[in-house]
């Protein structure tokens, strides 16, 4: 048996949008889909499985998967601005300090 992994990187598209996900063939027993907190998507399949099963997985997951990578997308953002309010109120205090010396 061939335990190796294959990567391919493939989109698929839902309402519009196109969605980036690495395909990772080999290694597992069933179809497995993760989204990372980065937005980033792994789908894992067993060897021998036929492209139509792919595409009717994400097919039957497509409305999850964009709701899961909004919200992802989003989190960070709200993350982003929360650091640069951070770091212009800092940016202010330093110009106050030095303003007094």
């Amino acid at each position: 048996m061939n335990s190796k992994k294959k990567r391919i990187r493939k989109t698929f598209a839902y309402a519009g949008t196109e969605y980036p996900y690495e395909l990772y063939i080999g290694g597992v027993k069933r179809l497995n889909l993760r989204i990372r907190p980065d937005g980033s998507i792994r789908l894992s399949v067993p060897c021998g499985t036929a492209p139509g099963q792919i595409d009717a997985f994400l097919g039957r997951y497509a409305d999850r998967i964009a709701k899961v990578v909004a919200r992802n997308q989003n989190r960070r953002r709200a993350a982003s601005d929360t650091r640069s309010e951070d770091e212009a109120a800092r940016k202010a205090k330093l110009v106050d300090i030095i303003r007094e010396c």
